[in-house]
């Protein structure tokens, strides 16, 4: 009847909605988790409405799958999603991560956390009962995974696994790796799951994902119909010189309340870069199933932060790594950057090495001779170094330090250590000592109130005293190339960055004497001691 014709119509739309979600919890189990049951970080249910790009990932079934990302991208809460999903079919995941530390953060912040937040995932998560660390392992549904980091061999054996899931692997150790693999040879189902930010070219997910299909993410130009890949340097930006660069919004600047605008590569006229996209593979038919995702595409990312931070990058291999890396998702290949004559010549003044100063900061290399380079920081232009010499004893460091009224001083703290503390106990709290390091991972520098020490990332803070001379931030006096008979500028020019093979990270490496380069090195970071500590600043902030 009619009066029974609305319930009929309504009954028919739910048993649509539930055959629906059927079909969704076989054919795309960890879609179905996704849109049914879980929750990001924030306790919120995913949406997708403004990620389109994330639904071909969550579709697919392939037993391969790399992805090449940059952050912000979603691509955290599919990998737990895929983890659980295969659980639930009673499979067991091994999901690797760079360090036993982030393995353990990232249990107890997310696995955990869910289990509090999601009623299903409460019902399904078990603690093991056999005395395993629940930070390791953890049942879910007829399955188990266990969560693993990369620097403990010892965590590579004894579990047999369907799937392997390493998260960052340009951050997990690469000969551990290897026994990964090895988890899968009892398993009918060998599935692979590899993301992470990309670091050098042919390197870890770069390489992993130039082995797939390599799917890129393309949008429709409204106006003439072109589908494009959007990529930075043609969509956004144009090159002017070797070192400058412009916006192709030119109606935009600092301060404008809107968002920079993108181009059409082919008829120059405004896209959305989020409207509705596809990905289309690069390498049609291969088997393994890549994706490259891009913060060109993030609706949680502005154009102009991504303008902003390469701005600052210009001159600065590590914030240009950052920047190709963590927000376009590609790869960064450094052209082996090093200092020059031209370079120095460009950062000359009109001045010769001073004999006084009323403030300033020092930085000495110790060797067989001690290697000085002092600045004067209370100028309102660009800082300038008055003075370059090098010198047998520390007792003739002493009458230095009162000459140029130095502030603060920066010290390398070997091979001499005891003569160095000998000569920061002479100076009350003015001398610092400072110790590199290169270990890959670590915080870029540390500082010790207590004992005036600093433990500082021997790359990254030679690059940041590099940029300052590429970017012509600093004056050197006229005579520069005749101090220490030329020693100066074949020392400032002696290092060369370059990548690593053995490491896995770019260095800056000598190729002769190189004492004044790490005296400029030490006196930059002295003067930005006395900028308020302004140096933890800037480094820890290229940590995020």
């Amino acid at each position: 009847s009619k009066s029974e014709k609305p319930s009929t119509d309504l009954q028919n739309l739910l048993d649509l909605e539930l055959n629906l979600m059927e079909l969704l919890q076989v054919e795309y189990p960890r879609l179905y988790l996704a849109l049914v049951h879980h929750k990001n970080t924030k306790g919120e249910s995913l949406d997708f409405s403004d990620k389109k790009y994330l639904l071909p990932i969550y579709r697919d079934n392939s037993q391969e799958i790399k992805i090449k990302k940059a952050v912000q991208m979603g691509v955290s809460e599919w990998a737990i999603c895929e983890a659980f999903a295969l659980c639930d079919k009673g499979l067991g995941v091994f999901y690797v991560h760079p360090t036993q530390v982030l393995r353990s953060a990232f249990v107890k912040n997310r696995i955990d956390r869910l289990k509090e937040t999601v009623p299903y995932y409460n019902k399904q998560l078990k603690e093991f009962k056999e005395g395993a660390d629940s930070a390791v392992m953890k049942h879910f549904g007829k399955g188990v995974v266990k969560f693993v980091g990369s620097n403990a061999l010892n965590e590579f054996i004894e579990f047999p696994a369907d799937c392997v899931i390493v998260d960052e692997k340009d951050r997990c150790n690469s000969d551990n790796l290897l026994y990964a693999q090895d988890r899968l040879q009892a398993s009918k189902f060998k599935y692979i799951r590899e993301i992470g930010n990309p670091t050098v070219e042919g390197i870890g997910i770069d390489k992993s994902f130039k082995d797939s299909d390599q799917k890129q993410w393309l949008i429709k130009c409204p106006h003439c119909n072109e589908w494009q890949c959007l990529d930075f340097f043609i969509n956004i930006v144009r090159q002017k010189t070797d070192s400058t660069y412009e916006l192709l919004d030119l109606e935009w600047k600092d301060g404008t309340p809107r968002d920079i605008f993108v181009f059409c590569r082919n008829c120059g006229r405004v896209v959305d870069r989020l409207s509705e996209g596809e990905f289309i593979p690069m390498q049609p038919g291969h088997k393994i199933s890549g994706y490259q995702l891009s913060n060109l595409f993030s609706p949680t990312v502005l154009i102009k932060e991504l303008w902003e931070l390469f701005n600052k990058s210009l001159g600065d291999e590590t914030i240009k790594q950052v920047f190709f890396n963590s927000r376009l998702g590609v790869a960064f290949t450094s052209t082996g950057a090093k200092l020059s004559l031209p370079l120095l010549e460009a950062c000359m003044g009109d001045y010769a090495n001073l004999t006084t100063s009323t403030g300033s900061a020092m930085g000495i290399d110790v060797g067989a001779w001690l290697h000085v380079i002092i600045r004067e920081v209370n100028e309102k232009g660009n800082p300038r170094i008055i003075h370059i010499g090098s010198y047998r004893t520390f007792e003739e460091l002493d009458g230095i330090m009162i000459q140029f009224n130095v502030r603060v001083g920066v010290i390398d703290a070997k091979p001499e250590t005891r003569k160095a503390k000998e000569f920061q106990s002479k100076h009350n709290r003015k001398i610092w000592l400072c110790d590199y390091f290169t270990q890959p991972n670590l915080q870029a520098i540390k500082r010790n109130e207590d004992d005036r020490t600093i433990n500082a990332d021997r790359t990254q803070t030679l690059d940041s005293s590099h940029a300052e001379i590429l970017n012509k931030k600093i004056l050197l006096p006229k005579n520069y190339k005749s101090l220490d008979k030329g020693g100066f500028v074949s020392q400032m020019c002696a290092p060369t960055r370059i990548w690593d093979e053995d490491d896995q990270r770019f260095k800056w490496v000598e190729g002769e004497a190189d004492h004044y380069r790490h005296a400029d090195n030490y006196a930059w970071m002295a003067s930005q001691l006395i900028g308020n500590s302004m140096l933890i600043g800037i480094l820890e902030s290229r940590e995020e």
